[in-house]
């Protein structure tokens, strides 16, 4: 409604839901994962990546499900180069990642973002893990812009 151009970029590499959401409009072959991509070292046209949604103003670049991490998938170099690519086309860049408890993808991506939001499940009990998980986006030097609570019962929203 802003008109600020989107793009969400589906890194869950262990769960890409999102890829799947959009898998109408993405390219199966035209993955951050692919072989393709994997395969080259410089010169990837990265505008090859990237799909319009059905949503106003919203790309979106998809992802294969792996049990590799970003880190084996992608040199730093490829990273940084995607994410030089698209910074100046995008008022907001949002990249999805595997769940911080389980996997170290998250981890791995920090250097690369300003901000970061935890997204919670109301189904679910906070568990030790999650507190680990909280210490550590606290203890990350203001790149923890807070979190959203998903799942939620429009019943309990009026009281």
């Amino acid at each position: 409604m802003s008109n600020k151009k989107i793009l969400i970029i589906d890194a869950n590499f262990k769960d890409n839901t999102l890829t799947q959401m959009f898998s109408d409009k993405i390219k199966e072959d035209k993955v951050l994962n692919s072989d393709e991509m994997r395969k080259s070292e410089v010169n990837i046209n990265f505008d090859n990546y990237i799909f319009p949604t059905s949503f106003d103003h919203i790309d979106v670049i998809g992802c294969k499900t792996t049990a590799l991490s970003p880190s084996e998938i992608f040199t730093s170099h490829q990273l940084r180069e995607l994410l030089s690519f698209i910074s100046h086309r995008y008022d907001y860049i949002i990249i999805e990642a595997a769940e911080l408890n389980q996997y170290a993808d998250s981890k791995e991506l920090t250097s690369y973002v300003d901000k970061i939001v935890a997204v919670f499940s109301a189904k679910t009990d906070l568990k030790h893990a999650d507190k680990t998980s909280i210490d550590y986006l606290k203890s990350l030097n203001g790149k923890f812009a807070g979190s959203i609570l998903n799942k939620v019962k429009l019943e309990n929203l009026n009281s």
